[in-house]
């Protein structure tokens, strides 16, 4: 769980076992690695859970929009770069232009090595 400031959290699951790199009170700023990506929970392929929200306390927590810099969208089959947005239902975000929007089995398997970075 990070604060980002009173009223704003993050919370990243699914890290891998034995991977959180931060504690509890430490400040960290967009791009420190915090952990990397794992496959807790029922998964079957690593991934990252990541949510913005009001209140530490998820179980009372409500989501709130977050806004990502610079990545591409999809969707409708056409891919176009975005300065700064929140994305929608039925979009998908890349971080480069021709990078996949979803992984391949391969690509899913390397990302367990994948860094889960503070976010902004």
């Amino acid at each position: 769980m990070i604060q980002h400031e009173p009223g704003v959290y993050s919370l990243a699951a699914h890290l891998r076992r034995g991977s959180v790199c931060v504690r509890t009170g430490q400040r960290v700023q967009a791009g420190d690695l915090v952990g990397r990506c794992g496959n807790a929970g029922h998964s079957t392929e690593p991934h990252l859970h990541w949510q913005l929200m009001d209140r530490p306390d998820i179980t009372q927590a409500i989501s709130l929009p977050v806004r990502f810099t610079r990545y591409w969208r999809e969707r409708e089959g056409i891919r176009e770069p975005v300065e700064a947005g929140t994305p929608v239902r039925g979009e998908r975000m890349c971080a480069e232009p021709d990078a996949p929007c979803e992984p391949s089995s391969e690509q899913a398997e390397g990302s367990a090595d994948s860094p889960a970075p503070a976010p902004a």
